[in-house]
């Protein structure tokens, strides 16, 4: 499995025309997702989350992170411990950066070339193991070769995410991890390539879980030929000093105290 690209930045070029329209129907490559909001145990409403949409926008009025499952019915559900029973989901208009998201560098669209709308969950883990941090390479076939990122790709349909995020995991370094708590979510929206050139508006809505390795060693790249390059235990004081993708520089600024 891929790991999720870096976001790239917003071109000043003429925009792309965008599959998010009301009436477009994204490809879920992860199955449906949904966001729920509940008060003391109870739900009071679950909506789909809409192509473009951050889940953080909708559970604006949580506490805290939410919960993250996968339903009997396969969907992925991020439910939100609400302040207040009244709390609705903000469900946001058509606002520019989702109608028009930025567009990868050096993008060419054809005369007339119609562009997918696909949303895709990834999963990644956060490991630390005798004070260094499980990290991989991005490979050639990513827009950022060589950059570093956190173990993690897409959660296929009806996997658990957390079971995902330990697949990955192990495909791409070799370890075997227990999958613990959601420590971040972020949502990435961008028009670009996929690599088989298939032109798409994606939306990635991007899981980070804790996660602990309870016997680690050599790293490994099973994935031979995706987008990993190289895993490799880093120690604590080099962290900061990489040169992480872009949706992963957080991590630069996580080294335990």
């Amino acid at each position: 499995m891929t790991s999720p690209a870096p976001h790239p930045p917003s071109l000043p070029d003429q925009p792309v025309p965008a599959a998010g329209s009301p009436t477009a129907e994204p490809l879920l490559l992860s199955g449906p997702l949904v966001v729920a909001g509940r008060f003391e145990g109870e739900q009071c409403w679950r909506v789909p989350l809409p192509h473009g949409i951050d889940p953080e926008d909708l559970g604006r009025f949580a506490r805290g992170l939410p919960e993250v499952t996968r339903s009997p019915g396969g969907q992925i559900v991020l439910t939100y411990d609400l302040v207040s029973r009244a709390d609705q989901p903000h469900l946001p208009d058509r606002v520019e950066s989702v109608a028009r998201p930025p567009r990868a560098p050096g993008l060419v669209v054809g005369p007339g070339e119609q562009v997918l709308a696909v949303q895709r969950v990834a999963a990644s883990v956060l490991v630390w193991a005798d004070g260094q941090l499980l990290a991989t390479r991005y490979s050639g076939v990513t827009s950022a070769p060589g950059a570093w990122a956190l173990p993690g790709g897409g959660v296929d349909p009806d996997e658990d995410p957390r079971a995902g995020a330990r697949r990955e995991c192990w495909e791409e370094t070799g370890q075997e991890v227990l999958v613990g708590d959601l420590i971040r979510l972020f949502s990435r929206h961008w028009v670009g390539r996929a690599p088989s050139g298939r032109l798409e508006d994606f939306h990635a809505v991007n899981l980070v879980f804790a996660a602990r390795c309870p016997a680690p060693g050599p790293t490994q790249v099973h994935d031979v030929g995706g987008s990993t390059a190289a895993a490799a235990w880093v120690p604590a004081a080099q962290v900061a000093g990489l040169d992480w993708a872009r949706a992963h520089r957080w991590v630069a600024s996580s080294v335990p105290g």
